[in-house]
């Protein structure tokens, strides 16, 4: 029993993703990073920009400037299930979806949809 308990953990303590039930690999290594609309992640903290920073040590940040007189900024926990990501803060969670094909994100809140992508180092 040891010795499959250590060959089953190998994959993490090399930094592999682990395959979920439904047979997909979760990408919680590339995950990490700062997900927003568009341009580049330096220009993601102006005031009017919608944005989602996921940190490696399992928290996130989201905030949403695109209305001035009503900011949002949440901070809570993460975890992947699969191609799930949930957002969990205070008593409240957040279903977020993995794109199969792009380092994007997706969500419906009622009738609205939002898409966020991974924003790249400005050159």
């Amino acid at each position: 029993m040891e010795q499959f308990l250590a060959l089953a953990l190998v994959p993490v303590w090399l930094g592999i993703p682990a395959k979920t039930g439904s047979g997909e690999r979760a990408p919680t290594g590339s995950l990490p990073g700062i997900y927003g609309v568009r341009g580049c992640a330096e220009d993601a903290t102006g005031a009017a920009c919608v944005t989602l920073t996921i940190s490696a040590d399992g928290g996130y940040t989201f905030v949403d400037g695109s209305d001035p007189s009503n900011p949002i900024e949440q901070h809570g926990q993460w975890r992947v299930e699969g191609r799930t990501l949930r957002l969990r803060y205070a008593d409240n969670e957040q279903v977020w979806t993995l794109d199969k094909d792009q380092p994007c994100l997706r969500a419906r809140f009622g009738m609205r949809f939002e898409r966020l992508c991974r924003l790249e180092e400005c050159p």
